[in-house]
């Protein structure tokens, strides 16, 4: 079963032994498909319900760590949210501050550039250290 939060609904897939289970390019075992790892999925959609992945790829499994490095594109102090636009692949990652942002609440801003230390819960990055980096000049 495959949750997205864009539909009220899980999608239920089926995986056959045709279909490709990778992360990072490299072919993995199905054991890898715990409950809360975050993945992109190619399937063809099938006329009895049965909708069978052709393509598996996993991109977090929960309890990962996970460094962005990047530019602060929203944030949200009052919810504990950052949005990241990372520096390494120009995609936008929502991360949860917690407590780990405290020491640099006072310097987080827009357009400020960070490295951010996260673990993958299952559901979410969650900032397990926040630095701003010096901008350099230009």
């Amino acid at each position: 079963m495959v949750r997205d939060g864009l539909s009220p609904q899980p999608l239920r897939l089926r995986v056959t032994p045709q279909t490709r289970l990778l992360s990072r390019g490299q072919a993995v075992a199905a054991s890898q498909l715990v409950s809360g790892t975050l993945v992109s999925v190619a399937f063809d959609p099938q006329k009895d319900g049965y909708d069978v992945a052709k393509e598996v790829s996993v991109l977090a499994v929960p309890g990962t760590n996970f460094t962005f490095v990047g530019e602060v594109t929203g944030l949200d102090l009052s919810a504990g949210v950052l949005i990241l636009t990372s520096a390494n692949d120009g995609k936008t990652y929502e991360i949860y501050l917690g407590f780990s942002a405290d020491s640099v609440k006072d310097k987080l801003r827009q357009s400020a550039h960070v490295t951010v230390l996260t673990r993958y819960d299952g559901e979410r990055y969650v900032a397990q250290n926040v630095t701003v980096n010096p901008t350099s000049s230009r």
